[in-house]
């Protein structure tokens, strides 16, 4: 019989992971988001809230779950778990004014960074109320309608007393489930804009200092041409080597809100052509609001990204340059070496020539003279002239001492 994948429940369960949660009319929707300030803070969080379900005799989730839903005091809550954050919401009456509630489990979050707060307010309206705008800042006031027009929207994107960000919903002619779906998506299109606004502040920080490197490495790569000799090039290398070492530093600090601002403004921008939301002439549209200033404000994450990359990329280039230019220089000086040594060694076989030739004259000269000695006998016996016999024998003598000592030299290398 064959087997389930080890994995088939955990990706089934994946495509339920955030089901909707149905909202009557009137209501109340409130949403916290907070972020870990901890590697596997949320990991730790999910199991810490796993037991606290337990202790409040409320169904746990299930193991790995990336939502859990439950009902406590009238409300619906609901926790969803991320990879760096997680969100709390809750569906209340309308007059709810509790900001905080103290019985759906927040204090587990103490650990963790309020990144920003949302209210929904959904009324059985087909229209937002005229009363209702007033209470908006014009300046940054959005209003549209979405679903062809059988629902609108307004919010200004502040903040009121209580820290939330204020949406009103009159969604009075759409069915239960697009309501829902509406207030999700409104609620989804805060929490991702301002996770990913959460890299611009570093990246802007960080500035500064990629400035002053970049400007470093211009400076590096302007003083190659000047290098006259090894010390010089030694000092360059260093320089290069230390700026390549705080540009990994800066990219490493970062790294991960770049990629993280890169892909939270990509999941925005697919919530937001998902409203479809057009403008009622009265304030801007949501779309177009955020689109102006969330997206300028990726494109300056993302020009950071790249201009990082490219100051790495001149450091790897000048280092290759300068190897380059250091190997260049150092076969030009083992070739002046070797041409040094092949001249000497020339020298010295001249020289072992010279000196050979000599030996030779010398004892060839000692070994002539010892047989004029050694032949006189001989020579007067038998009448030899003195001078012709040894110039007979000079030559020979000669001859064979140098063949002699040619082995001789030959046979000490």
């Amino acid at each position: 019989m064959t087997e389930d994948h080890p994995f088939r429940r955990e990706i089934s369960d994946e495509i339920h992971a955030r089901p909707i949660i149905l909202i009557g009319l009137p209501s109340r929707v409130r949403r916290l988001v907070f972020q870990q300030n901890s590697p596997h803070q949320v990991a730790a969080t999910f199991d810490a809230f796993s037991a606290y379900c337990v202790a409040e005799a409320i169904d746990p989730p299930r193991p790995y779950s990336r939502q859990h839903s439950f009902e406590r005091d009238g409300m619906t809550i609901s926790w969803e778990f991320h990879t760096e954050f997680i969100t709390v919401s809750w569906v209340s009456a309308i007059k709810d004014e509790m900001a905080m509630p103290d019985n759906i489990g927040l204090q587990l979050l103490d650990g963790f960074s309020l990144v920003t707060a949302a209210r929904v307010d959904v009324m059985a309206e087909k229209s937002i109320p005229d009363a209702l705008i007033p209470g908006f800042s014009p300046v940054s006031f959005c209003h549209a309608r979405v679903d062809d027009g059988r629902a609108e929207i307004a919010t200004d994107f502040r903040t009121d007393a209580d820290g939330f960000v204020r949406f009103e919903l009159a969604a009075g002619n759409v069915s239960d489930r697009r309501r829902a779906i509406l207030a999700r998506r409104l609620l989804e299109i805060e929490t991702y804009a301002k996770m990913a606004l959460l890299s611009l502040p570093p990246t802007r920080a960080a500035s500064g200092e990629l400035n002053g490197l970049e400007q470093s490495v211009s400076d590096c790569i302007r003083k190659l041409p000047d290098i006259a000799d090894i010390a010089a090039a030694k000092m360059a290398m260093d320089n290069l080597n230390a700026l390549s070492l705080k540009l990994g530093a800066l990219g490493e600090s970062l790294n991960y809100r770049i990629a993280a601002a890169q892909a939270y403004g990509t999941v925005l921008s697919e919530r937001l052509a998902a409203l479809r939301d057009v403008s009622t002439g009265a304030g801007s549209s949501i779309s177009q609001y955020l689109n102006n200033r969330v997206n300028p404000a990726i494109r300056t994450i993302i020009a950071f990204e790249k201009r990082l990359d490219i100051a790495s990329e001149k450091v790897a280039r000048a280092v290759a340059m300068l190897n380059a230019r250091n190997g260049l220089e150092l076969e030009i000086q083992n070739s002046e070496i070797l041409n040094t040594i092949s001249k000497t060694a020339q020298s010295q076989f001249r020289l072992q020539k010279t000196v050979e030739g000599l030996s030779a004259i010398a004892i060839s000269y000692y070994l002539i003279g010892i047989l004029s000695y050694a032949l006189a006998g001989p020579m007067q016996y038998f009448h030899w002239d003195k001078v012709w016999t040894l110039s007979i024998l000079a030559p020979f003598v000669f001859l064979g001492v140098y063949i002699v000592s040619r082995r001789f030299w030959h046979g000490s290398e």
